[in-house]
């Protein structure tokens, strides 16, 4: 893919981000300036600046002479769903009271859209908005912040989760209580299902990572 001149910095940035998401640079794989440069059709300068914020993103390793794209293990991706349960749990306590009737409709439409045989990366990004929508309600840019870096971090993993369910039902289901707890303005009820959730989708990633099919 070329890249254009125009906000060349933050695109390069968001392509190497995208790669690295989508598993277009797999987790562990040595990547060069150079290579990317070529890859992308951009001088070396916007690369070596792309990768400085994806060093500091969590996404990048650097080593003497190696840079590596990073790779969690399965107590790693463990930790972040749990991380992400504590994370989450504060967001729907913040956010609750802000959620009305609007918000509500908004995220209807989106678990409505994952219900129309969407294909498996659109999917996930339909699943992505339906829980940030509900986060920016808790009105804490710190928090959100937080939050999307560890998704970034665990994105790598969550095509794991695609390939290994035979459908999405479980998971829509769990939406639509998530969707129905807020409704009815429950706190309790609505954090017990996001962490049911985060729960459902860490073990059927987990257990993806540590079997052989995982690793491929």
């Amino acid at each position: 893919m070329i890249i254009q001149v125009e906000s060349v910095q933050d695109k390069v940035y968001q392509q190497i981000k995208s790669d690295i998401r989508e598993r277009r640079l797999e987790p562990g794989e040595k990547i060069t300036i150079r290579g990317l440069a070529d890859r992308y059709g951009v001088s070396t300068t916007p690369i070596r600046e792309a990768l400085q914020r994806l060093h500091a993103d969590g996404l990048l390793i650097f080593k003497r002479r190696a840079i590596i794209v990073r790779s969690l293990s399965a107590e790693e991706v463990h930790k972040i769903f749990e991380i992400r349960g504590r994370l989450e749990s504060l967001a729907i306590e913040w956010a609750i009271a802000r959620i009305d009737g609007e918000a509500i409709a908004r995220l209807k439409a989106i678990v409505d859209q994952m219900d129309n045989g969407t294909d498996l990366d659109t999917w996930r990004e339909l699943n992505r908005r339906f829980h940030t929508t509900i986060y920016a309600y808790a009105d804490s840019e710190h928090l959100l912040n937080f939050i999307e870096n560890l998704w970034g971090a665990i994105d790598p993993y969550m095509r794991l989760y695609t390939l290994s369910v035979d459908s999405f039902g479980e998971a829509q289901w769990q939406h639509r209580e998530i969707l129905l707890a807020l409704e009815e303005r429950d706190v309790d009820r609505a954090q017990n299902e996001v962490l049911r959730h985060l729960n459902h989708t860490a073990e059927i990633v987990v257990q993806a990572l540590m079997s052989d099919t995982g690793h491929r």
